[in-house]
């Protein structure tokens, strides 16, 4: 048996705003600044 982990949807974008964006893929990083940079904007939970 292997253990699983789960993260609800909602708090996706809470989970995404903790990771270090040098810590990521480069291809991925501009992404992941956009999206931290619009979760401090408007403090709202976003989608892609």
């Amino acid at each position: 048996m292997q253990d699983s982990y789960v993260l609800r949807v909602g708090l996706v974008p809470l989970w995404l705003s903790g990771i270090r964006t040098s810590a990521v893929n480069e291809q991925v990083r501009p992404k992941l600044e956009k999206s931290q940079w619009y979760q401090r904007l408007t403090n709202q939970d976003i989608s892609f």
